[in-house]
């Protein structure tokens, strides 16, 4: 087995540690609720005052997002490669969020603003209910 780094974290951390799938994705939920959610919440909250250095792990992790999901395999449309489309597509938004703010914040609609608070609320809702299912399976 070697590392590829097209393959993401979550197929990576399976060949390479004795986690179950299910251990993973109860990692990855944690993930996106504590981090991801956090950081949204903060750009919605305090909009263009937010500080620069939260914008700027946004966008590294926009500009990682290909890496750490893993590209989709297009000859297979399964629900991970939709998965992964999205997260591409959405890591794609948050560079050019965050190049924007970093230019000049006071150009960013407070919509925008909002729109992040709205997707920090979707991903905890949905993580917390991937969450519990996945306890449950432990």
């Amino acid at each position: 087995m070697k590392f590829n780094i097209l393959d993401g974290l979550v197929n990576n951390t399976l060949k390479f540690t004795n986690f179950s799938v299910n251990q993973v994705f109860i990692i990855i939920n944690l993930i996106h609720i504590l981090i991801v959610a956090s950081l949204f919440l903060s750009i919605g909250i305090y909009k263009s005052n937010t500080p620069k250095w939260i914008v700027g792990i946004v966008g590294i992790i926009g500009l990682l997002l290909p890496i750490i999901v893993g590209l989709p395999n297009m000859t297979m449309l399964t629900l991970r490669t939709f998965i992964r489309i999205f997260h591409i597509i959405v890591g794609l938004s948050l560079v050019i969020f965050s190049i924007t703010f970093m230019k000049d914040s006071t150009k960013i609609s407070d919509d925008m603003y909002s729109s992040f608070i709205g997707l920090a609320l979707t991903i905890i809702s949905y993580h917390i209910y991937k969450l519990i299912l996945r306890v449950k399976k432990l």
